[in-house]
């Protein structure tokens, strides 16, 4: 399922963004995973399970920049949340397992550490 570019599998996942209220708004279930751009920045990209664009692909949902700092944090098994500095807004995805949570948190961890091969050449 993974495409060129792709860093780490797709995870399935709930978006929730923080409204001016303070409380989670849900925009939705998906597929999460970081991407490598042409620009040589990796993203967070998360694309609708059930929207799809007129071509046939799966809506993207959230694209938004992988910060090198130390932004994410983990909250009990299934929860990564963080302030975006891109986006300028407070998000959370609810993984659908514990696993998905913790290999997305590793992804981060060696993206941001330098650890990551990015010739990724799996056709996949």
């Amino acid at each position: 399922m993974a495409d060129r570019g792709t860093i780490s599998e797709d995870k399935r996942v709930k978006l929730y963004l923080c409204n001016e209220e303070g409380q989670w708004d849900d925009q939705g279930t998906g597929y999460v995973s970081v991407q490598k751009a042409p620009s040589g920045r990796y993203n967070i990209v998360m694309r609708s399970e059930t929207e799809a664009e007129s071509w046939g692909q799966l809506a993207v949902v959230l694209n938004t920049p992988l910060s090198m700092n130390d932004i994410y944090e983990m909250q009990g098994d299934t929860l990564l949340v963080w302030e975006d500095p891109f986006m300028s807004q407070h998000l959370a995805l609810s993984f659908q397992s514990a696993a998905g949570c913790i290999a997305m948190m590793d992804t981060i961890k060696a993206i941001q550490q330098g650890q990551v091969d990015t010739d990724d050449d799996d056709d996949g």
